[in-house]
C-alpha cells in the first residue's frame, strides 16, 4: 500500500501560488525510511534542497529526470527519485581532476545540529541508515514557513501529504519519532493522528551563563503510544517533540538533548 502511495505523490501537481521550487519532485524522505529505527520529523524541505552542490543534484527534477510533467513519471523515474531519497546521506561529490577527493553534499548547516540530538539520544545516526528524516509536507518552497500565509500553508500541507506521512509512519513502525518544534508538534500530533493529550514539560536550561535570558519559554512534548488512528503496533512508539527549532536556537540544543534523553 505504501508504494502505490508513493507513486501517487510523486504524480500530483504541486499547489499553485506557493512558491514551491519549480520543476521540484516531493521529497519523499532524507535516508533510509524503510529500515530506519527513528524519524526525525519537520514542517517542509527547503529550497536549498534543489540548488546544484558541487557539481551534483540532491534530489531529481522533472529536468533532470527528463520528463515534461508530473504525470508523466512512472515507475522508472519513481525508483530514481527513491534511491535519491534513500542515499541521500550517502551521496559523495568527486572533486579533483583524478576525482579522489569525495564529499558529501547533504545539507550540512540543517542536518548536522539534528545528528548530533539523535545520536545523543538514541544512539542511532542518519549516516549509517539507523535514522530518517521526513517532512509533514514534501514539496520544498521558495519562502520559509513563517513566510507563507495561512492559506499558502493550508495548501501545501495536502491531502496526499498527510496521507504519504500517516502511511510511512504506520508501516514502518519507528521506535522513536522527534518533532523538531511547535508547529511540526502540533500538526504532527493534532492533525495528523489526533493526539491530543500528551504530556507538557517546561525545559530548564542546565547552565544559564550571566546576564543571558531566554527568550522563548523551551516546552517538550512526550507520549508512548501503542496504537495510531485505531490501528495496534507492532511495537510502542516514543513520540518526542519541541517547541523551539533548534537550527534557529542551538544554544537550547544542550537542553533538549538532556530532557529528550530522559524519556528513552
Amino acid at each position: 500500500m505504501l508504494d502505490q502511495i508513493v507513486r501517487e505523490r510523486l504524480r500530483e501537481e504541486p499547489p499553485k501560488d506557493c512558491t514551491i521550487i519549480e520543476g521540484s519532485t516531493p521529497i519523499i524522505a532524507f535516508g533510509r525510511f524503510k529500515t530506519a529505527k527513528v524519524a526525525s520529523i519537520s514542517l517542509n524541505p527547503s529550497w536549498a534542497e534543489f540548488k546544484v552542490v558541487k557539481n551534483s543534484y540532491r534530489f531529481h527534477t522533472l529536468n533532470t529526470l527528463n520528463v515534461n510533467g508530473y504525470t508523466d513519471i512512472k515507475d522508472k523515474e519513481v525508483n530514481q527519485i527513491l534511491d535519491f531519497c534513500e542515499r541521500y546521506f550517502e551521496r559523495y561529490s568527486t572533486m579533483g581532476i583524478k576525482n579522489i577527493k569525495r564529499n558529501p553534499i547533504y545539507y550540512k548547516s540543517w542536518f548536522n545540529p539534528m545528528e548530533k540530538l539523535i545520536n545523543y539520544i538514541t544512539g542511532y545516526s542518519y549516516f549509517d541508515g539507523s535514522a530518517c528524516h521526513l517532512d509533514i509536507s514534501q514539496w520544498a518552497t521558495k519562502k520559509t514557513w513563517s513566510k507563507l500565509t495561512e492559506k499558502q500553508k493550508q495548501a501545501i500541507v495536502g491531502k496526499k501529504d498527510l496521507e504519504l506521512l500517516k502511511n510511512q509512519i504506520l508501516t514502518n513502525n519507528y521506535d522513536v519519532i522527534l518533532l523538531n518544534g511547535a508547529t511540526t508538534s502540533e500538526v504532527f500530533l493534532k492533525q495528523c493522528f489526533n493526539i491530543h493529550e500528551y504530556e507538557t514539560f517546561i525545559l530548564q536550561p542546565t547552565i544559564r551563563e550571566k546576564g543571558e535570558k531566554t527568550k522563548t519559554k523551551v516546552e517538550g512534548y512526550y507520549i508512548e503510544v501503542t496504537s495510531l488512528l485505531n490501528q495496534k503496533l507492532k511495537r510502542p512508539i516514543k513520540i518526542i517533540g519541541w517547541n523551539d527549532y533548534i537550527q534557529k536556537n542551538p544554544k537550547n540544543i544542550q537542553m533538549i538533548k538532556i530532557w529528550a534523553k530522559s524519556k528513552i
